[in-house]
């Protein structure tokens, strides 16, 4: 019996607009579904964030547009799109706060059939979660993920959602400031 969900675990670096496209990903995993097996999906979730930062805004509107349209695909899921990326890691000038919040704010009012995973940003905003990279999650970093995730489906991630100690910059200095 199939479950009613698919993982897709991509290796790094994609995104709505970045690198390997989170609708390619889709898009190849659904390649691989008969009919039925489509029907029977109920969840698609789609998280992610750090990456399309470096990215011009429309083409990450662009990039949720194809995810979104990949979706009729799937008659019986819901597509969950939730902003999971670590607030801190490599917020050296004003312009990449910016660029941090401008993609951020695309994940959270982009205007389509989906629903936000409001509260999931929460997920990394604890120490020791990040892997030797600093800047993916390591086992208890992914933990937290799925939690958030699955909490933030359920409707009552949202409690965490500013969470201000994680943004405390410690150990971060604004170069252009």
């Amino acid at each position: 019996m199939m479950q009613p969900f698919m993982l897709i675990k991509s290796k790094g670096g994609s995104g709505f607009g970045a690198n390997t496209h989170f609708s390619a990903l889709l898009s190849d995993a659904i390649s691989t579904l008969n009919d039925k097996q489509k029907k029977q999906v109920r969840y698609v979730v789609v998280a992610g964030g750090w990456n399309d930062q470096f990215v011009d805004q429309s083409i990450i509107k662009s990039g949720i547009t194809d995810t979104v349209n990949l979706m009729s695909q799937l008659p019986n899921a819901t597509l969950y799109i939730g902003w999971i990326a670590t607030p801190i890691i490599g917020f050296t000038t004003v312009a990449k706060i910016a660029a941090y919040r401008a993609a951020k704010t695309i994940y959270c009012t982009d205007w389509h059939k989906f629903k936000f995973l409001s509260g999931a940003d929460s997920a990394m905003r604890w120490p020791n979660l990040l892997a030797s990279d600093n800047t993916h999650p390591n086992e208890t970093g992914q933990y937290s993920i799925a939690d958030m995730i699955y909490k933030a489906m359920s409707g009552y991630a949202t409690w965490n959602r500013e969470l201000s100690a994680g943004l405390d910059g410690s150990g971060c200095v604004l170069n252009d400031l």
